[in-house]
């Protein structure tokens, strides 16, 4: 039992009991007011946390892109030829042909768009058309139009202008349209100006008009053009095999299709074998079928050759969309042969002797073109026919 409290002491219990009691509201509207702090609080810290994940986001994504830029700033760029039928040496390595008469997409990306112009029966090259995006919507064509213009086998068009046919003396010429292009025209080869991978292609097959680098080293025929672009791109074109051109590039953001490829870095995904016995062995790694996307006819919406005023007009003078149905001597065609060309078209053509009209068309062939290696085209006409499959080709 507690001793009881003297007065002085009870009545000290007391008040401090009193004082308890009166300290508790106080107390709990502390804490209401602390309660109502804290929910403030979790609300700037949700505020904060959203900031902090927008901005983390961003700095993902700034990071992503350096990637990106790092990434296309270390990639090689790499280098596409088109010649001839036209032949195709794809970015990626693959040996393809195309035997027909279309506008074809050389590359076709978001901001890059190259076609080709591809004529006659066997697939003549007469052009090449350089546009889009990179180019802030300029035009540059290079086409054959020997026939239209004789004395200067080609003509440059820049947003339908004619240039490069100011030439010197040394058959130089040069034009020049700030931040878009640099174009030039040389008689001959110059190591310290041109592109020295270009002579190192792979020429795949042994071609009647020899070895790939005598497209371009010497003095090619009808000149050696040269055309540099916004991002690297770069196109050199010479007259031989009616049109010979190497495009240099980087691979594009996003990707690309056409006839040079994915530029992915496997060529096996680019072409299928012809189907056995169709083609000559000797010639099968060239005369591959070109797979993927971006291998449909152009439209005409988009033609770049079809919205060139100045081109179509060359063209209706010596159309090039005339397909080619020769079957008789050259002489009889009204394209007489000298004797000396006359004496290299029979020896050209002479695999076609026991296929009469092969060896007709052939001969007609090399003669209006003045080019031995004209009968690869009846060549390929003639395998992918059907002509040739029973018969072995030296």
């Amino acid at each position: 039992m507690a001793a009881p409290c003297s007065q002085a002491l009870c009545r000290s219990r007391e008040d401090a009991g009193v004082a308890l009691i009166q300290t508790k509201p106080a107390s709990v509207e502390h804490e209401g007011a602390a309660g109502i702090g804290m929910e403030e609080q979790l609300e700037v810290c949700e505020v904060q946390t959203s900031e902090l994940t927008r901005e983390l986001q961003e700095l993902r994504q700034k990071l992503k892109d350096a990637e990106s830029r790092c990434n296309r700033a270390s990639a090689r760029s790499g280098v596409c030829a088109v010649f001839g039928d036209p032949h195709f040496t794809t970015f990626d390595g693959a040996h393809t042909i195309l035997l027909a008469q279309k506008t074809l997409w050389v590359v076709k990306s978001q901001k890059v768009w190259i076609q080709a112009l591809s004529r006659e029966a066997s697939g003549d090259l007469m052009g090449l058309a350089v546009s889009g995006p990179f180019m802030d919507g300029h035009t540059l064509i290079f086409a054959n139009t020997s026939k239209a213009t004789p004395t200067h086998p080609f003509t440059v068009l820049f947003n339908d202008k004619p240039i490069l046919d100011d030439v010197t003396s040394d058959g130089h010429a040069d034009f020049r349209f700030r931040n878009i292009t640099s174009a030039s025209r040389r008689s001959s080869w110059d190591l310290l100006f041109h592109d020295a991978e270009i002579l190192r292609i792979d020429d795949a097959i042994e071609y009647d008009f020899g070895s790939w680098s005598s497209r371009f080293s010497g003095q090619p025929k009808g000149g050696l053009y040269s055309f540099k672009f916004p991002e690297g791109v770069e196109l050199t074109a010479t007259g031989s095999d009616l049109m010979s051109a190497v495009l240099r590039m980087m691979p594009q953001e996003g990707g690309q299709s056409g006839y040079c490829g994915n530029f992915n870095g496997d060529a096996g995904d680019e072409f299928e074998a012809p189907a056995e016995g169709t083609v000559a062995e000797v010639l099968v790694p060239a005369w591959n079928i070109p797979v993927g996307d971006g291998l449909e006819q152009v439209p005409d919406s988009l033609d770049l050759f079809k919205t060139s005023a100045a081109l179509q007009e060359l063209l209706s003078k010596a159309p090039l969309d005339e397909v080619s149905t020769v079957t008789a001597a050259p002489e009889a065609s009204g394209q007489p042969c000298q004797e000396d060309m006359l004496a290299k078209a029979e020896s050209a053509c002479s695999k076609f002797t026991e296929q009469p009209a092969l060896h007709a068309a052939c001969l007609s062939d090399v003669c209006r073109s003045g080019d031995a290696s004209a009968a690869d085209g009846i060549l390929a006409v003639g395998v992918l026919d059907g002509e040739m499959a029973k018969r072995t080709i030296a």
